[in-house]
């Protein structure tokens, strides 16, 4: 009676049912980060205008969307820029003639400019966006690197300089562009339907 070896019995046994789907699913996971990494190359926050550092994800009204505006939410050894944005649009409210004490911050989107309910730390895209260089904030130093890299430096080389309170005008230069764009938008839809309405006097004329 002749035997078989083992050798020859698993070299004889088919693939396991489940390594194509595996193999698949890691080849879509390997696309989906790609793709990721893609978006986060490109991504900038829209107050400093630099790769965002300890990034944060606003989640606007348009976020199932595809609305992705990603910020900075670091110290104001940095450039600071979520609590200057939110404070830019907290505004105290007013009982008669006097204040209270109580604010109420509204906030829009700065890429749809829908309303902000929050928001959320993406881990992946934070890691990817930290290793990103990008100069450091205070004023005549050249100093460039990435987040981990100007915190130390900061530490070391700046330690008492509070960059995002002496540059305040980053936010309200935002915000201005922001009501010149709101403006802008009224007026094309203003233009919209009066182009409409003359089309559609000229059709009933016709």
């Amino acid at each position: 009676m002749t035997k078989t070896r083992k050798a020859d019995m698993v070299g004889e046994c088919p693939s396991p049912r489940g390594f194509d789907h595996t193999k698949k699913s890691r080849s879509k996971t390997l696309l989906k980060q790609k793709e990721d990494e893609s978006e986060w190359e490109e991504t900038r926050c829209p107050i400093c205008w630099e790769h965002p550092h300890n990034a944060v994800l606003l989640r606007c009204s348009s976020h199932k969307k595809g609305c992705r505006p990603y910020m900075c939410n670091t110290s104001d050894h940095h450039s600071n820029c979520l609590n200057n944005f939110h404070r830019t649009f907290s505004k105290k409210v007013e009982i008669g003639d006097r204040p209270s004490g109580k604010k109420v911050t509204h906030v829009k989107c700065p890429m749809c400019r829908g309303k902000i309910n929050g928001w959320k730390v993406v881990q992946p895209a934070r890691c990817f966006m930290d290793s990103k260089p990008r100069s450091c904030p205070c004023e005549g130093c050249d100093f460039r690197g990435n987040y981990s890299q100007l915190r130390l430096h900061a530490r070391s080389e700046h330690p008492f300089a509070r960059p995002a309170e002496a540059n305040p005008q980053l936010v309200r230069e935002w915000a201005r562009r922001v009501s010149e764009r709101d403006l802008q938008d009224a007026l094309n839809v203003l233009e919209s339907e009066s182009e409409s309405e003359l089309s559609y006097g000229d059709f009933v004329v016709l």
